[in-house]
């Protein structure tokens, strides 16, 4: 167990003693996802497994007592709890299917327990003040934010907020215990019967649409002339987007020596459909350089992402395609993929999402591909807990997998970049056996789309301090805009030809987030600076604003380096099609249940 666990399981089982509903609401939120795995091994209705979580942290706060940290963990003495509530609840099943006689049908006694449940609830909501009743109710059973009730009712955020925690406080602990329990399991059941419609392919990704089947290039398809080679490495094609990647070798032996300014532009490729049509203009189109052991041979990755538009779907299962670059046309074809339901694998939810998990040996490594799961207005980023900053909103968490034995590995990321179109990504733990383990991981990085009317207008005669604009979780006001940089303050320089003092505006805001566990770190939108029309660059760079304290990154604002002339503003910032979302930390760990197989046993499997 990493110092970092040890330390969080010191804290709850210090909470539990001296403020057992802070430390059951934190307990709830963290172990949810272990629980419904583990129940999961045993019992495949959904239903069943709701029951178990729920009887689980029932019976843990029952006899929370008996928990001995010096004879293992607080995620083992949960696990141990959930496997013998999975068990009895299976063994009872088993018993009604066969039509033992002397065994009373379970359903009949959880409906009973469920309606005494429900009515104390609302005894104890109908306790309170009409207005502190009224938020309960919307807040737990109609599943609304904080914000979006104190909208509805027209009242301060803050109001809401201090009603909301006011009603909890006056309600009797057992049974906010309970609600809690109810409120975390309900979400839990409805992330997963959200997502267990949704397809996973290992190695590509997982389908959150229900409407839209994966499209995936079965085989590399290659290309060549006398002087490049093109190879399309992989296509797929989702709901979201469609990626593909290719790897360029050109022949340099064959090329005339130019001068540096004689040097034209990589030539861009064109993307046809069956009809000839021409599709729609590319999203991005990066680079990367490759390593090549052939001399006079220069290789490179080129990912070209487009917009997934209705004009690529057939009824056929089939879509044709092809590529041209100058001279070398691609034909290709993608095909509709088999996809495996999310039930066969492990993987954790909470309300705003959470992830998948895939884990192997190979040579003695012991990797797991960790797969993104997003929901609640969220979208959980592949890099998991990497972001644009690896300490932004807070300090450097780790991943890691724990043996049976009380082993830690610690992950590493493999082939992280911020800017990767891949839908997962590979943590090596280093060399392991196969065994069971358990996975966790601190925190995730989650980003979320600015709305469409997301505007904000700043300029030296007009700074628009107190401006606000709504987002995902938040409230965000401009705090300060001026030619003065902040103390302490640091941002990515500019080219050295522009940058210049008289040319720098920064802008910072306040956040006013709704929920403590979730911290804003960036925010990624156009920038748009009104100039004349004199046929001259007017060339308009900007940089997130951002300030160290304790070693972790704090999210401060933009810095402008201003057009020359036009320094003075207005800039707007606005949504564009590649720029336009926030991105948070989301400091909600997670604990997932794994059995990673023996090499040899997944190759006879093969």
């Amino acid at each position: 167990m990493s110092k970092s666990q040890t330390d969080d399981e010191q804290e709850l089982i210090w909470l539990l003693q001296t403020e057992p509903q802070e430390a059951m609401t934190r307990i709830v939120g963290r172990y949810t996802g272990l629980i419904w795995t583990v129940a999961g091994q045993y019992l495949a209705d959904p239903e069943d497994r709701k029951d178990c979580v729920s009887d689980t942290f029932t019976e843990f706060y029952r006899c929370r007592g008996r928990f001995n940290p010096s004879k293992g963990s607080l995620t083992a003495f949960l696990g141990t709890i959930a496997r013998r509530q999975a068990i009895d609840l299976y063994r009872k099943n088993q018993r009604f299917r066969t039509g033992c006689p002397n065994e009373e049908p379970a359903v009949s006694g959880k409906a009973f327990q469920q309606t005494d449940l429900r009515v104390d609830l609302e005894q104890a909501i109908a306790s309170l003040k009409p207005e502190d009743a009224e938020i309960i109710r919307m807040k737990y059973y109609g599943g609304m934010t904080i914000r979006e009730i104190a909208d509805s009712l027209q009242l301060p955020y803050e109001t809401v907020k201090k009603r909301h925690q006011r009603g909890l406080g006056k309600m009797r602990l057992a049974l906010l215990v309970l609600l809690l329990i109810l409120l975390a399991v309900s979400l839990s059941a409805c992330a997963y019967l959200l997502l267990r419609h949704f397809g996973v392919i290992p190695g590509v990704g997982v389908n959150h649409s229900g409407d839209m089947a994966f499209y995936i290039l079965e085989e590399p398809v290659s290309a060549e002339t006398q002087d490049v080679k093109i190879r399309l490495e992989s296509g797929v094609l989702s709901s979201d987007s469609l990626v593909l990647t290719l790897v360029i070798e050109k022949n340099e032996e064959n090329e005339e020596t130019e001068n540096p300014e004689d040097v034209q532009p990589e030539p861009n490729f064109t993307l046809l459909l069956e009809d000839g049509s021409v599709y729609p203009d590319i999203l991005m189109n990066s680079h990367r350089d490759l390593e090549s052991e052939t001399a006079g041979k220069s290789l490179k990755q080129q990912q070209l992402i487009y917009e997934t538009g209705p004009a690529l779907l057939t009824e056929s299962g089939v879509i044709c395609l092809t590529l041209i670059r100058e001279d070398v046309r691609i034909p290709f074809s993608l095909t509709a993929a088999r996809e495996d339901p999310l039930s066969d694998y492990h993987y954790a939810l909470a309300e705003y999402g959470g992830l998948l998990a895939i884990p192997c040996l190979e040579e003695g490594r012991l990797y797991v591909d960790l797969y993104p799961l997003s929901s609640g207005g969220y979208r959980t980023e592949p890099s998991l807990i990497r972001g644009l900053y690896e300490t932004a909103g807070g300090p450097q968490g780790f991943v890691t997998m724990t043996a049976s034995d009380g082993t830690v590995h610690t992950g590493t990321c493999l082939a992280y970049h911020p800017r990767s179109s891949d839908a997962f990504f590979r943590w090596d733990f280093g060399p392991a056996d196969p065994g069971d383990y358990v996975l966790d991981i601190p925190y995730l990085y989650q980003s979320a789309d600015l709305p469409e009317d997301f505007s904000i207008v700043v300029s030296d005669e007009d700074p628009g301090i107190g401006q606000t604009q709504n987002l995902t979780g938040c409230v965000l006001t401009v705090k300060s805009y001026s030619s003065q940089q902040p103390e302490g303050s640091e941002y990515h320089h500019f080219p050295p030809d522009y940058e210049s003092p008289a040319l720098l505006r920064f802008l910072c805001y306040d956040v006013e987030m709704e929920n403590n566990d979730r911290i804003l770190v960036g925010l990624e939108a156009g920038q748009k600076v009104e100039t004349a029309n004199d046929g001259q660059p007017h060339v308009f760079f900007s940089s997130e604003l951002t300030m160290e304290q304790d070693g972790n990154i704090h999210f401060l604002g933009t810095v402008f380096n201003m057009p020359e002339g036009y320094e003075k503003g207005p800039v707007e910032i606005h949504p564009e099609p590649l720029s336009h979302s926030a991105f948070y930390r989301w400091n909600h760990p997670f604990s997932l249940s794994l059995h990673v197989e023996a090499e040899e046993e997944k190759n006879i499997e093969k």
